[in-house]
């Protein structure tokens, strides 16, 4: 009688166990994105380099971080601050901006600041942040 003990309740406590590590895995990897956009310069420097670059390309009268201000409802003063007051001191007016917006919303993910570059045709930024995280 005191081997069959044995032998049930193991395979009982693997079987358990198995099942609440997958159902833990499952729920951390489908529910939170850990990709912030705060996160970007510090981790992926050369990508967040890229990527201030390309939104300080003037397109159609405005600069790209200027449309993504827009659509992430910023004070239009401020970015515009942002964009007339870059005198060349090795800081880029769209780092500063990333910075602004950063801070206005701290748990933005790349996946949602993807998104909203694509809305602006930029896909290729949105690309390039794909890559740095794929």
């Amino acid at each position: 009688m005191k081997l069959n003990s044995k032998l049930n309740t193991k395979p009982y406590m693997i079987i358990y166990t198995n099942i609440s590590l997958s159902l833990t895995t499952e729920f951390f990897s489908t529910d939170l994105d850990p990709a912030l956009l705060k996160d970007l310069q510090q981790y992926h420097s050369d990508c967040f380099d890229k990527m201030c670059m390309k939104l300080a390309t003037r397109r159609w009268g405005r600069y790209d971080f200027e449309r993504i201000g827009a659509l992430y409802d910023l004070d239009k003063d401020r970015v515009a601050y942002l964009r007339n007051t870059f005198n060349g001191d090795g800081q880029s007016p769209a780092k500063c901006f990333i910075d602004l917006l950063t801070s206005k919303y701290p748990r933005l993910t790349i996946r949602d600041f993807c998104e909203k570059l694509v809305k602006i045709k930029r896909r290729d930024i949105s690309d390039l942040l794909k890559s740095c995280y794929g």
